[in-house]
């Protein structure tokens, strides 16, 4: 496992993490050690379990939905990172 960058226990959103690219990149955050918080209108729960990965459902295409979830998201603590995988 790389290690250049330390992410343990470290908070990262990604948005669009359901599949694709963005899959590949929360499973390798998971393995750095990251809290990953991935946000998609996909399910994502499919994919990941853990005390290390939660699943926000929202539509980025939706201003509500993005505030709504991104204030519950910063409310829970520090966050390193924001990783956007979608597109609009």
């Amino acid at each position: 496992m790389n290690t250049w960058l330390n992410l343990k226990d470290n908070v990262i959103i990604v948005t669009g993490g359901a599949s694709g690219i963005g899959l590949a990149i929360v499973d390798e955050l998971l393995s750095q050690g990251a809290h990953v918080q991935m946000i998609d209108i996909h399910g994502g729960d499919r994919h990941h379990n853990g005390d290390n990965y939660h699943f926000w459902p929202a539509d980025i295409s939706s201003a509500t939905e993005v505030q709504q979830t991104i204030d519950a998201l910063f409310s829970a603590g520090r966050v390193l990172m924001v990783w956007s995988i979608t597109l609009a």
